[in-house]
């Protein structure tokens, strides 16, 4: 898994690619955990769904791999 440092980079530079695909840039490459990838103005929602995804591996990373802890009371 990558570190949080590493994340939010991924997650600033997504972001700045999807300003510029936006603002009229027809292509633009970031790296992604499976590589490089190519982002057109055709598929900038492949993009916006790919920012939510990195915010929740920082929040995984965040608060580690620890479940919530459940009580039962016999009854």
């Amino acid at each position: 898994m990558a570190t949080q440092a590493e994340l939010e980079a991924r997650i600033t530079e997504a972001e700045a690619a999807l300003h510029r695909l936006l603002t009229g840039s027809r292509v633009e490459e970031i790296d992604s955990p499976s590589g490089r990838v190519r982002y057109t103005s055709t598929n900038t929602g492949d993009l916006e769904r790919y920012l939510p995804w990195l915010k929740q591996q920082i929040e995984t990373t965040q608060r580690g791999n620890r479940k919530p802890i459940l009580f039962e009371f016999p009854g």
